[in-house]
């Protein structure tokens, strides 16, 4: 009995032959032979029809993805040295990954722009090209269109905020947990405010950052993952360029 392997253009298969006298036993043995090897043939169409459909679904998910707006906001770039990270580099980047309408906000890593990927997929992506390109790990961000509305709608401080530039979102890639900002609700912070929002905490520096004891302890907190801060001048900006896309 000798068992080969058949390919043709749409199909495959196995085929047996026997190379035996014919004799009733052999014939008996080849007869079951065959009913063996056509029942795997016939599961191993099935499975091949299988993955076919699956792979049919997956591509026809992907074409009918809704776009989805996002904001990109990155920490460590173009700041001291050996971080230049020039922004048209940055679009180039974006578009390259399949994002569409891409722009740019200042030097500081800000980014607006569309993409059918889901956001773990893109924030993967994206690390992979920061890193390749600036030669260490990136802190990576992302906030969708809604996301960034609903941030700048639910501002805790809109009554008392009175210097956009002074008033701050730090934005976090997982919410805080009670031990890591205990620091924050440790102490009296005066007229500086900050409160914790799901991934942001707000802060309010009437005087500014610079000498800011708020702004020292939340710099020291143990936080999870990227963190990153943008004042409300920029976070607005951003939440414009998104509504305009």
């Amino acid at each position: 009995m000798v068992c080969r392997w058949v390919r043709g253009p749409r199909w495959s298969r196995w085929e047996a032959t026997s190379t035996a006298p014919r004799n009733t036993g052999a014939s008996l043995f080849d007869a079951s032979l065959r009913s063996i090897l056509e029942v795997g043939q016939a599961r191993h169409e099935r499975v091949a029809e299988q993955g076919l459909s699956l792979l049919a679904d997956a591509a026809g998910a992907r074409e009918e993805a809704e776009m989805t707006r996002h904001a990109l906001l990155l920490r460590g770039v173009n700041v001291g040295t050996k971080n230049s990270l020039p922004m048209a580099e940055l679009r180039a980047m974006l578009t390259n990954l399949g994002c569409t309408e891409v722009q740019t906000y200042v030097q500081s890593g800000n980014a607006v722009f569309g993409t059918k990927l889901s956001e773990s997929a893109l924030t993967k992506a994206i690390e992979h090209a920061l890193e390749a390109y600036m030669g260490r790990p990136i802190a990576t961000t992302l906030r969708t269109f809604d996301a960034m509305k609903a941030i700048v709608d639910g501002n805790p401080f809109a009554s008392v905020a009175t210097k956009p530039a002074y008033l701050c979102v730090t934005f976090l890639s997982h919410a805080p947990t009670k031990v890591e900002v205990a620091p924050l609700h440790a102490q009296n912070w005066r007229q500086e405010l900050f409160k914790v929002v799901g991934k942001e905490i707000y802060t309010w520096y009437p005087n500014g950052q610079g000498r800011s004891p708020l702004a020292s302890a939340l710099g020291k907190l143990p936080l999870r993952g990227a963190v990153t801060t943008r004042n409300w001048n920029t976070v607005q900006r951003l939440v414009e360029m998104l509504d305009d896309g």
